[in-house]
């Protein structure tokens, strides 16, 4: 952000930029032509951020299964010394809250979820989808 506001345009003024990397510092001729060039642009050129998509409308049965599994997740991922990520990305974890299966077959049917997943935690899943009330 400091380099966005600054816009350093020679090796001095980039050299006063905070938390450059040693590495990104290594390629200073390049960051200030890369500077001159969006400095050159037409207002009109600049690239534009397009607004988020709304979010999904999630029924509450579907939100309890989440918080579930998000819980199993966070233990899950803590009992084996890992991310979170690895245990059940978010992507994943939304996709068997809405499926909502029932079984471990039923598991192999969600799209995205990986055998080996299913081998090492398929009976919890299916135990933390059918533990709410």
């Amino acid at each position: 952000m400091e380099m966005a506001e600054r816009s350093p345009r020679t090796a001095a003024e980039l050299a006063a930029v905070r938390g450059l990397s040693p590495r990104a510092r290594g390629r200073g001729a390049e960051l200030l032509a890369a500077i001159e060039r969006a400095l050159a642009l037409r207002e009109a050129d600049l690239p534009r951020l397009s607004p988020a998509p709304p979010r999904p409308v999630v029924s509450e049965e579907v939100r309890r299964r989440i918080e579930s599994l998000r819980a199993w997740r966070a233990k899950e991922a803590t009992r084996l010394a890992v991310d979170i990520s690895v245990v059940l990305p978010q992507r994943l974890l939304d996709r068997l809250a809405q499926a909502a299966p029932r079984d471990v077959d039923a598991l192999r049917e969600i799209e995205g979820l990986r055998r080996w997943r299913v081998d090492a935690f398929g009976p919890d899943l299916v135990s933390a989808l059918s533990a709410l009330p």
